[in-house]
């Protein structure tokens, strides 16, 4: 009797282990998909958020069509589009490290005045800053300015460009840079 009960004991163990594992972070990811949003600024806080198949539309003459700004991690973009407007198509502006794991995955920007996807840390540290940005498999239509930029200390790290196309930038002559 006691070789059964110490079997049923492991195996409850094992079960509330997997159990455990099915409930990890990768099950709570929220899912925003099949939307259009306007003036999209990522809450402070946000987490494990996948965007899939959105459209950002919007900006002013200094906000970008989406914007990162606040502390959030892991959030994927996934198959969506940035609308063309005003000033840029993607603004991350991060404080001391406090954005990261952020991943745009077959994304595309389409043309923007200023720069399709601008990525700045403040202040500038050697220690700490933006980390696991990456820009994969997208297509940038031509930009008034830089197509991508990235802006930030020694402490920016483990950041990627892959695979991804640039089809022009410099477009607009009021953006010299």
């Amino acid at each position: 009797m006691r070789r059964i009960s110490r079997r049923l004991v492991e195996l409850a163990v094992v079960i509330a282990i997997l159990t455990a594992v099915a409930a990890s972070p990768a099950a709570a990811t929220q899912i925003i998909s099949h939307k259009t949003i306007r003036n999209a600024r990522i809450p402070s806080g946000t987490h494990d958020r996948i965007y899939d198949h959105v459209t950002f539309t919007g900006g002013s003459a200094n906000r970008a069509v989406l914007e990162l700004t606040r502390a959030c991690h892991d959030i994927t973009f996934r198959d969506c589009v940035i609308a063309s407007g005003p000033w840029n198509g993607i603004s991350i502006n991060d404080n001391g490290g406090n954005i990261h794991n952020i991943t745009f995955l077959r994304c595309r920007i389409l043309p923007q005045k200023r720069m399709g996807f601008e990525c700045t840390s403040r202040p500038v540290s050697s220690t700490r800053g933006y980390h696991g940005i990456k820009i994969l498999r997208c297509i940038f239509s031509p930009q008034g300015s830089e197509a991508i930029s990235f802006d930030g200390g020694t402490g920016c790290v483990d950041n990627r460009v892959d695979h991804t196309i640039v089809k022009g930038a410099g477009t607009n002559l009021s953006q010299p840079y």
